[in-house]
């Protein structure tokens, strides 16, 4: 998992390139619709786009950390879930078939399967 102040650092030079970009493309497009703020004007509007950027940006990537880190979690529960069952009763997860004269393991954890 990418620590918090990892994703900061990332977040911010994503944010600043973000930045630049946005000063320059104002400034090359604003005046297609007859809008010509000075560079001043420019700067300050991509100044609060900015930092409205850098909350989503760094809120959504924490955001999906802690979904991955849960994720990782419930799976490793229900895998001792799935254990602790099959120690309880070594025939969860087995079927017995005709077909193969013998036992089936519908279980993941089962060594024998």
């Amino acid at each position: 998992m990418q620590s918090r102040r990892f994703s900061l650092i990332e977040a911010i030079t994503n944010v600043v390139m973000g930045y630049v970009l946005a000063v320059a493309t104002q400034i090359v497009v604003l005046p297609w619709v007859d809008l010509t703020p000075s560079l001043g004007e420019n700067l300050a509007l991509g100044l609060v786009f900015t930092v409205i950027s850098l909350i989503r940006s760094y809120s959504l990537r924490r955001l999906f950390a802690r979904f991955e880190h849960n994720q990782k979690r419930t799976s490793r529960s229900w895998s001792r879930v799935g254990k602790d069952l099959q120690r309880a009763d070594p025939q969860i997860g087995k079927v017995n078939t005709p077909l193969t004269g013998g036992h089936f393991s519908l279980s993941r954890f089962d060594s024998q399967g």
